[in-house]
């Protein structure tokens, strides 16, 4: 082919890890993942209702029908445009929402993709510093399940990205 036009071409390595627990990691962008396990709601003092939450460790034990909080803390060290947050669910885990939309998540906005195997959010602005984003799994199948990290990176500048620790979890039967 002859002509004076320049040739363009991407390259792109992918591979994966054997290691356990897999570590987080990151580059510009920093995501860690927490569970926390309802554990009832509680009367203030002026007759308000809050919810209580007990923090998850990696191998601790829930109970099928358990609500668990998954906040992911994601710190960027720039502003940064067009960022995807993927968030694995435990096998034996549905997410407590049922329709996928536009949300509002602290100092973030984007659409929020509820999917068979993961939890997705879009994120169009992501500004320097510490933000959350959060949703609601709930314990179904028993079992005790790896949970793979969640991860985050540009959609349009894969170098930019950052991952979470492993989680294991093991899902009981709720004894009535």
């Amino acid at each position: 082919v002859e002509g004076a036009s320049p040739v363009y071409y991407t390259l792109t390595a992918e591979y994966f890890s054997l290691e356990e627990p897999i570590k987080k990691a990151g580059h510009e962008v920093y995501v860690e993942r927490s569970y926390k396990r309802h554990t009832g709601t509680h009367q203030q003092a002026d007759g308000t209702l809050t919810d209580k939450w007990e923090p998850l460790h990696d191998g601790d034990t829930v109970a099928s029908g358990d609500r668990i909080q998954v906040t992911l803390s994601i710190t960027a060290l720039n502003d940064y445009e067009y960022l995807v947050f993927e968030d694995p669910k435990p096998a034996g885990c549905e997410a407590a929402e049922v329709q996928s939309g536009w949300g509002c998540w602290g100092t973030l906005c984007g659409n929020k993709e509820l999917r068979d195997q993961w939890v997705a959010f879009f994120v169009s602005h992501l500004p320097r510093g510490q933000h959350c984003l959060e949703y609601e799994l709930r314990a179904e199948t028993p079992g005790t399940f790896h949970t793979l990290p969640a991860r985050g990176y540009a959609m349009y500048f894969p170098d930019l990205y950052g991952n979470s620790d492993e989680l294991r979890i093991t899902i009981r039967d709720k004894q009535d």
